[in-house]
């Protein structure tokens, strides 16, 4: 009785305490709800400011743009002010020069009347002696003569004085203007400053004030999430101590229980050792019994004999006959004695047992009431949620009539209390007062509405069916009304969230890679996973304990599951040399995870992947590695370190090789064992083949140019335009050339329109885009066509539509905030039609699908329509399940149309699958590995290019299908079909050719015939076979050559000639071979060539192939190839040597052509003769 008042006791203080937590818990939610409003506003407000800073960077702008255009008035006037100036000297200087003539005439006019009085003298002096009359003659002809001449020295002087004011009064008003026009420029400038400055201090002080309230509101948000995590931290120590406490409960029981189990264990052996007891009991019984018998007939034969006459026994005798069955009587007194005792002892030992089986019925019925009122109780909680959601759902179906009711639900409610506490009152029972204890103790609580209804319904329902009371009609019509549901489990409540370290699925132990927004979590218990595992993780919340304990691996059928993690060291940026660095690696969807990790070892790695190693690869592979496979490292650690190998480019054949090291052998051995192991399940259970894309060489790093390539086009199979920051290339991979075209401006994008035969570039510092025949890859003088306002444009894309059957082509330019419309015609400027559509900032893509246009903006994608006015669609609409493409600006990559009007939008951290309204149609999204440096698409697969790798992925289902080791990577053109890597540290041009086409949209120079062993002669490259890489030793076996491209460089505007002997003399004509005089070493001669050309040709090619043969074989007479028109023959020495990687390969010397002339093509000098490759004719034998 007391322990039951105990247990019912501590089960009351339990409730309690549960109550107490429920209601600590509603506080600390809607606490958490108040935070998660204000945070809310916070970050509307935050959105509005960020709204309002762009409105005032756009006002800015435009007051830059005012301010420029101001600027560019003032230089304009400064100018016409340099004009007036420049003028206003050139007038002063013609007064001066007016000034100078006036003084010369008057100093004229000086002499003249000097001389005047000289001719007076002389003729005063030469009157004496003449008549009278003469001299009056000559004196009025010399007084007339001299009037005339002061006349017209008077009529010049004034003409001069004249001109001379008019002039110097023209040039005083012009000075005069121009002053003043120098004084309002001045004015307008210093206007101009005032507003700008004005305005500058404006929005500085705009912008600090929206950086304080920013900041500010981030202060208050951080200071009150951090008293929610205070508070929730609290709440968790305070739920962790009573957990604790709960489970230290639970131990006492289960230890109670223990004991009560080892008490019954112990009755259950006395109960053996009892009836063993009995048995033994009953044996020595029958032993008895035996006894008795066997001594009552000896007793009987001996009166025989003494009856019978015998011979008296002597004393001695029967003294010792007497003894004996003395003896006899006091052991069977003592058996006797004991069996007495041991009958005694199991009695004791009965009641005993009687009395613990008692203790353990009345203990076991006892556990079974509490664990059927634990029970009941547990039903109850589960009921109430029920209930009450049928009585919120009755009341809101009811509405206002069922409101104007003279009961509501709470007065039923109150009645039902009422009455309740009556019938408590009346009749008295432990049960009815445990009733009203408990409903007046959950009523009083009030922290939890739904809860004391149905307690309290359920409760006093049993109560009533207990003592058979009958129920008012309150109580009858309340349970008319509530129908009693079968308790149902409570839903996960998932959110989308961005993890900052990498995490895996709780449901499927897989990786949830990405930037942002990796996976769901759910807000009641935590229970992370992907998006699309939601549908498959377990309805109940929590999830049970039993469905939470998966197995971490791999599942072999589906390769999926993360089957091993750890931490390993790789080598730093510079190799071995540099040292080693850590990072934690995961071997997930038979791909290996590398993150970086910081020097302190507590710190988690990003969620950015520094490598991914895909074991799917065909040429992957893991094995340990020899002392001259890491020259450099310790010896200490070669036996710690080993190698994991993937394919890179074929050809040449090269491999991406990753080491690591680990702490121990023994670790090293379990990693290498357990990767093999996993590549032995990958290929024993036949997983379906995801390899889409192959990279093959088209340049390497002995072509100069390719270093800084830009862009490219394939206009054939085997020609290939290159754009680089020195100008226009056309690479012919079958003649083996490259020719510049046109002047050295700067190609940033390139495309080819086959049917119009026409490259589109974007080209020079100012980025215009210009029209460029391709006639111009063949040499002819064509000009390049200039796209007038193209000026700045960011960038460009064609597409065609049919009219009538006729494709006709369009290209479409993004300049600032528009895009231009052309269409490409067949006149001499090759475009027309020019339409301009608006848009609402700088374009960063573009993608033109039938007759839309789709503009990439950052965060945001747009629809324009190509023919007609159909309003602009936004494909990405501020909905809920976009709202973060707005909160967080992300720069838009590409966009891709799929089938049933859905497109998915390639953004710098993640992709998302969209319908034609800008709805989102899939949970799912494109999840990259690592940052993204650029994208491309070709054929239903998205490329994106990161720093160490690239990822490749079927956009229809948006599975992640294949990874390729190539480091630092970019596409040259907008489908990824020629891209540009420095995967060897070395630059290269490579071809991505899709595995699923037969065709090659580009001619790769491929092995050798088998039948030819050259190792290094004539240009040839080796290559170690894939089945054969790893293995020094049968290295050398495995060498299979490869012709090396050697490029000739072709200038256009030079067309060089032969030499002047060449020139002047004539080569031999109609000649033909009769008969051989010299040595036998040549048996075989061939027509002579009739051309100066042919004749340095066929020198050059005797000079290659003596140059070419191995010592000690001699030369065969084999004729030579006929060589193709326009190719050089060329002298070339190849020497086989070591690259600083490891491979082998081979290095030649070009050499200088002297003399040699053909159609304008020439070898460079020495240096880019070192640098090109050669490719050879014939092969010695």
């Amino acid at each position: 009785r007391a322990e039951k008042e105990d247990i019912q006791r501590d089960l009351n203080d339990a409730q309690e305490r549960l109550k107490q937590q429920s209601k600590e818990l509603k506080d600390a939610l809607a606490q958490k709800k108040l935070a998660m409003d204000e945070y809310t506003e916070v970050s509307d407000k935050l959105s509005e400011l960020r709204t309002q800073k762009q409105k005032l960077s756009r006002q800015v702008r435009d007051k830059e743009e005012e301010l420029e255009s101001a600027m560019h008035k003032i230089d304009s006037l400064r100018q016409d002010l340099r004009k007036a100036d420049k003028l206003r000297r050139e007038l002063e200087a013609r007064a001066e020069e007016t000034q100078a003539e006036a003084l010369k005439e008057r100093r004229l006019r000086e002499r003249s009347d000097e001389y005047v009085h000289h001719l007076e003298g002389e003729l005063e002096k030469s009157q004496v002696g003449r008549p009278a009359h003469d001299v009056s003659q000559e004196v009025s002809r010399l007084k007339n003569e001299l009037e005339n001449q002061e006349m017209k020295f008077r009529e010049l002087e004034i003409q001069l004085q004249t001109r001379h004011a008019t002039e110097l009064g023209t040039v005083r008003d012009q000075f005069r203007e121009a002053d003043g026009a120098r004084d309002a420029l001045l004015k307008e400038v210093m206007l101009l400053k005032e507003k700008s400055e004005k305005s500058r201090v404006e929005s500085a002080m705009e912008n600090q004030e929206t950086l304080t309230e920013i900041k500010k509101a981030h202060e208050r948000e951080k200071a009150m999430l951090r008293e929610e995590v205070h508070k929730l931290s609290e709440e968790g120590e305070r739920l962790a101590e009573t957990v604790r406490r709960q489970l230290e409960e639970r131990r006492v029981l289960e230890e109670e229980i223990g004991q009560l189990r080892e008490k019954k264990e112990a009755v259950a052996q006395w109960e053996a050792q009892i009836s063993e007891i009995i048995q033994w009991v009953s044996d020595e019984k029958d032993a008895r019994g035996y006894l008795q018998a066997l001594a009552t007939k000896m007793t009987e034969e001996l009166d025989y004999l003494r009856t019978s006459g015998l011979p008296t026994p002597t004393a001695d005798k029967n003294w010792r006959n007497r003894r004996s069955q003395k003896l006899e009587k006091m052991e069977l007194l003592t058996l006797q004695s004991n069996l007495q005792s041991e009958i005694q002892a199991k009695q004791a030992v009965c009641e005993e047992l009687t009395r613990v089986r008692a203790e353990l019925v009345a203990q076991q019925k006892e556990q079974r009431k509490l664990q059927q009122e634990l029970e009941h109780f547990r039903k109850e909680s589960t009921k109430k949620d029920s209930q009450i959601r049928d009585l919120q759902q009755r009341l809101d179906a009811a509405g206002d009539g069922f409101l104007e009711r003279p009961s509501s639900q709470m007065s039923f409610l109150d009645q039902f209390l009422k009455d309740t506490s009556r019938l408590n009152h009346s009749d008295s029972g432990e049960s009815a007062d445990q009733v009203t204890n408990d409903t007046e103790t959950e009523l009083e609580g009030g922290h939890s509405p739904p809860l004391p209804v149905a307690t309290v319904i359920s409760k006093t329902t049993s109560a009533e069916e207990h003592r058979g009371i009958k129920i008012s009609s309150p109580i009858s019509d309340i349970r008319s009304q509530i129908t009693v549901l079968t308790p149902k489990p409570k839903a996960h409540q998932f959110l989308v969230r961005t993890f900052v370290a990498p995490l895996k699925c709780n449901h499927c132990t897989s990786l949830m890679v990405g930037l942002i927004r990796q996976g769901a979590v759910c807000e009641v218990c935590g229970f992370a996973c992907h998006v699309t595992c939601q549908d498959k993780v377990p309805a109940v919340c929590p999830v049970p304990m039993d469905q939470t304990k998966r197995p971490v691996g791999i599942d072999p059928t589906r390769g999926v599951g993360t089957a091993y993690e750890g931490y390993v060291k790789v080598p730093k940026l510079g190799g071995v040399k540099k040292g080693w660095q850590r990072q934690f690696v995961a071997v997930c969807d038979f791909k290996l995870f590398l993150y970086d990790l910081l020097q302190d070892k507590n710190v988690q790695p990003a969620v950015a992947a520094s490598q991914v190693l895909d074991m799917r690869d065909e040429e992957f592979s893991v094995t340990s590695v020899l002392e001259s496979d890491v020259i450099h490292a310790n010896r200490k650690d070669i036996p710690c370190i080993f190698r994991v190998s993937t394919s890179m480019m074929d050809p040449p054949g090269l491999q991406s090789q990753t080491l690591m090291m680990v702490d121990k052998e023994s670790e090293k051995v379990k990693w290498v064992d357990a990767l093999n192991e996993l590549h032995r399940i990958l290929r024993r259970n036949k997983l379906p083949h995801r390899t889409v894309f192959q990279a093959k060489e088209i340049l390497d790093s002995t072509v100069v140019i390719i270093k800084n390539a830009l862009s490219a086009a394939v206009i054939e199979p085997d020609r290939v335009a290159l754009g680089t920051e020195e100008g226009l290339y056309c690479v012919d991979l079958d003649r083996e050339e490259i020719a510049r075209i046109g002047d050295g401006k700067r190609i940033a994008q390139l495309e080819y329109i086959p049917e119009e035969q026409l490259l589109i570039a974007i080209a020079g510092k100012q980025r215009h885009l210009r029209l460029i025949p391709v006639g111009a890859l063949d040499g002819h003088d064509v000009d390049w066509i200039k796209v007038a306002d193209t000026k700045g444009c960011t960038t460009f894309c064609t597409t065609h539509m049919d009219h009538g059957g006729t494709p006709t082509y369009y290209f479409c330019v993004a300049v600032k905030k528009q895009v231009l419309v052309h269409q490409v015609n067949r006149t001499k400027s090759r475009h027309g039609g020019r339409q301009v559509i608006s848009v609402p900032g700088v374009a960063q893509c573009l993608d033109v699908w039938q007759d839309r246009l789709c503009v990439g903006l950052p965060s945001l994608f747009y629809l324009y329509s190509l023919q007609g006015t159909a309003e602009p669609v936004c494909l990405v609409q501020p909905d809920n399940n976009l709202s973060f493409l707005h909160h967080n600006p992300m720069d838009a990559f590409m966009a891709v149309e799929l089938p049933n009007n859905e497109y998915l939008l390639v953004f710098s951290q993640l992709g998302v699958f969209v319908n034609g309204q800008g709805k989102k149609t899939r949970e799912k999204e494109v999840m990259f590995s690592a940052v993204p440096l650029s994208v491309s698409y070709f054929d239903s697969y998205l490329c994106v290019y990161m720093e160490s790798h690239v990822d490749v992925f079927e956009v229809t289902s948006g599975d992640w299908v294949q990874t390729m080791n190539l480091k630092k990577t970019k596409p040259l053109c907008r489908d990824g079909q020629v891209c540009f890597t420095l995967a060897t540290e070395a630059p290269h041009v490579i071809y991505m050719h899709p595995i699923h086409r037969r065709e090659q949209a580009v001619r790769i120079c491929g092995p050798a015939e088998p039948g030819s062993h050259r190792t290094g002669m004539g240009g040839g490259m080796t290559h170690v076979a894939p089945s054969l890489r790893g293995s020094t030793s049968s290295m050398a076996a495995a060498l299979v050559t490869r012709a090396r491209r050697r490029f000739s460089v072709r200038e256009a505007e030079k067309q060089k000639g032969g030499d002047r002997r060449s020139r002047m003399i004539s080569a031999p004509s109609n000649f033909n071979h009769i008969q051989h005089m010299g040595p036998s070493e040549l048996q075989k001669l061939i027509d002579l060539p009739t051309t100066v050309q042919g004749v340095a040709a066929m020198e050059e090619k005797r000079a290659w192939v003596k140059s070419v043969k191995p010592p000690g074989v001699p030369l065969q007479p084999k004729r030579p190839a006929p060589l193709a028109p326009g190719t050089v023959p060329r002298t070339a020495k190849s020497s086989l040597t070591a690259s600083p990687d490891g491979s082998l390969s081979s290095q030649e010397h070009g050499s200088m052509l002297q003399g040699s002339t053909h159609d304008g093509w020439t070898r460079g000098d020495s240096r880019q003769a070192h640098a090109t490759r050669s490719r050879p004719t014939t092969a010695p034998t």
